[in-house]
């Protein structure tokens, strides 16, 4: 049985140093202009405003679904909705229910109450507790109690959870191994953990459109090996350090979502829940182009992320970091930059960095009667030059995968036009196995725009064979590319057939083929690659993409193949 304690808060709106409340209310129906905002959200769900954040609490029972498509916590008690007041940025995730490991097999467990407390009705209130709780069974006499409170107070942009667990059964848990889901709905993020060198600084930071996030979970965790990682929404992470619990005995750990608009402020309050020193510094990116960018810092020794994020427009920087020496760097697009730096740094300033100067070429791929050939051309910086970083998708805007590495284009009939910083590169045209390359030395300047034809010709004729590739991803799943750029990337490696398999939703590449005029160049089937984790994965083709309802009086087609 489920109970539902509720208060509905008058808040006082913040003005200067006012005293400000945490407001809260339900959600209404599709009328509500925050549904439209929040993909997660349901009628009935609590919405809190503490005067620094929004919030969203579920209050119905609801399975989230990770980019895989397969179902994982319930919103029933999560928080479904974090980002700063004020914000247009979406603020989705799926945070707050407990999950435990038993074998290889991750067990989300579903709260059977939720209270909202230390509210009160029509005056301000400094604080909002939010409890949440579920007990499971384990058998032999073995059951244990989760309790999770989220802790909310006026004007901070931290939210401190609390999740407990509570031997209520007969015997002892030896090897309980649990933890508190969350899932940002974010693949692109940042963690100077991810390195053995600091272990202790436990924290991951997800740059949204207009806003950081930072999840500080200091969790005990196993040390890293393949065998023990397991699956936590967005999230491969190592096993938690198992625990024994008497009967009787409580076991709790804590974690803290902050969020807001200063990348410097979320950092430095991050660093200050690890109890871990840092210092403030300003980097100085400097472009004339208006367009988005990134800015990437990582520890020179370790190689650690300590932070990344794509921003809309070249403007100084602050940065939280803990002392140490560090390299800098800026991509551009197609432009790189880096520069060195140590923190405490005199003046607080890091260091510069500039976007190079354009020019620009035209490259043509023909073969030797001046055909076009759908081929690939590389670009390799030499000497002095860096090697061309060109425009991924921006991930702070799509939730996925991105092209970390960029330095090809693929010329279009007629050729196409290339931005390049301005030096020396050496430029390759390919076409798969089958086809010799043709390499260049450009020299690239501002003044002059170079017209360039590159030349291959089929060097193996294996017309007995055919060329396909069974297991491809774009950005529908888990993939690092747009379908029509997966097409042009499959089409100039000299793949013939190509298998659409991302993870449990069928892709059909041929629109794409047809926009690009590229259909006489490939065959394509669309397919899936069916995914339960800790359960299944296997790739199945060919498929019928079907997109009008019921799905059930939707053609059949036969036949599977391993993945």
């Amino acid at each position: 049985m489920r109970r539902h304690a509720l208060a509905i808060v008058a808040g006082i709106a913040l003005s200067g140093a006012a005293h400000a409340a945490v407001e809260l209310r339900t959600l209404g129906g599709p009328d509500d202009p925050l549904r439209a905002e929040c993909e997660r959200c349901a009628e009935g769900d609590y919405f809190l405003d503490n005067g620094a954040l929004e919030i969203a609490v579920g209050a119905s029972h609801r399975r989230d679904e990770s980019f895989y498509r397969f179902a994982t916590a319930d919103a029933y008690g999560s928080i479904v909705f974090c980002r700063p007041r004020g914000s247009t940025a979406r603020g989705d995730a799926m945070l707050g229910t407990p999950y435990l490991r038993i074998g290889n097999t991750t067990h989300h467990l579903v709260y059977e109450e939720v209270r909202v407390d230390d509210v009160g009705v029509g005056h301000p209130t400094p604080r909002a507790r939010i409890r949440a709780s579920v007990e499971r069974e384990l058998g032999g006499g073995a059951r244990v109690r989760f309790e999770v409170r989220y802790e909310i107070e006026d004007a901070s942009p931290r939210i401190g959870v609390r999740l407990r667990a509570t031997n209520v059964g007969s015997r002892t848990l030896d090897g309980l191994i649990y933890a508190l889901f969350f899932d940002p709905h974010q693949i692109y993020d940042f963690s100077p953990a991810d390195h053995a060198a600091h272990r202790a600084l436990a924290f991951r930071g997800y740059p949204r459109a207009s806003h950081l996030l930072a999840w500080i979970d200091p969790t005990p965790r196993v040390a890293a090996s393949e065998d023990r990682y397991g699956w936590d929404g967005g999230m491969l992470l190592p096993d938690p350090v198992s625990i024994r619990l008497e009967p009787g005995a409580s076991d709790e750990r804590h974690y803290a979502l902050v969020a807001g608009s200063d990348s410097a402020t979320v950092l430095a309050r991050a660093y200050r829940e690890l109890a871990v020193t840092s210092h403030r510094v300003m980097l100085e990116p400097e472009s004339a182009s208006r367009d988005f960018y990134e800015v990437a810092i990582r520890e020179a020794g370790s190689q650690s992320i300590f932070y990344r994020a794509f921003r809309d427009r070249p403007e100084p920087l602050a940065i939280e970091l803990p002392a140490g020496a560090y390299v800098a760097r800026a991509n551009f697009f197609p432009g790189v930059d880096e520069c060195s730096f140590t923190v405490p740094s005199a003046g607080g300033r890091a260091c510069a960095l500039r976007d190079p100067p354009l020019g620009r070429a035209r490259f043509r791929i023909v073969d030797g009667a001046g055909r076009f050939v759908p081929g690939k051309l590389s670009f390799h910086g030499i000497e002095e030059t860096r090697s061309p970083y060109f425009r991924p998708v921006n991930p702070a805007y799509d939730d996925g995968y991105w092209e970390s590495y960029k330095n090809s284009v693929y010329p279009e009939r007629g050729g196409s036009e290339v931005a390049l910083p301005v030096g020396r590169y050496r430029v390759v045209a390919s076409r798969g196995p089958e086809y010799a390359i043709d390499e260049r030395i450009v020299e690239i300047d501002a003044e002059r725009v170079e017209d360039l034809a590159l030349r291959i010709e089929r060097a193996i004729d294996r017309s007995d064979l055919i060329s396909m590739d069974s297991h491809l991803h774009t950005l529908e799943s888990d993939g690092s590319v747009d379908i029509a750029a997966k097409v042009r990337a499959i089409v100039a490696e000299g793949v013939e057939v190509a298998i659409a398999t991302d993870h449990n939703f069928p892709v059909d590449y041929r629109p794409a083929l047809a926009a690009l005029g590229l259909e006489g160049e490939l065959i394509a089937f669309t397919g899936a690659e069916v995914t339960v984790p800790e359960r299944l994965d296997y790739n199945t083709y060919p498929m019928q993409l079907c997109t009008e309802p019921p799905i059930a009086t939707c053609p059949r087609l036969g036949g599977a193949g391993a993945g």
